[in-house]
């Protein structure tokens, strides 16, 4: 898989806004509380998806984002708008998955991003 910034979309794509953490495979499963990788499953960290945080992983570019998922996919990246006053409150909320990651020390951030294959 590849990452590409910004909205791009296509049937093997992954797109979303996330506020969170960026983290290569050792760091993200010390965050999330995973042991070593299971055998024969090569995508297990994505079972971690919607516990503790949400989780959208890039195994091929060793880059997971860990935190708040604000927006997903098509409906988003196929046109959907927002006036800007909107989509500040939206990304700026209050959020109890971005609070657990600066308690445990992380500096949160804003990505917006696809993970296509």
């Amino acid at each position: 898989m590849k990452i590409r910034s910004g909205f791009v979309s296509n049937s093997s794509s992954s797109s979303f806004i996330l506020v969170g953490v960026c983290l290569n495979e050792t760091e993200a499963r010390k965050l999330l509380g995973a042991g070593p990788q299971k055998e024969g499953d090569d995508m297990d960290l994505i079972d971690y998806d919607g516990k503790e945080f949400d989780v959208q992983c890039d195994y091929e570019n060793d880059q997971f984002y860990i935190g708040d998922v604000k927006q997903y996919g098509e409906g988003f990246y196929g046109g959907e708008n927002f006036a800007i006053d909107d989509f500040i409150k939206q990304i700026t909320t209050k959020s109890e998955k971005v609070e657990k990651l600066k308690a445990k020390g992380y500096d949160p951030r804003l990505y917006i991003t696809t993970i296509s294959g």
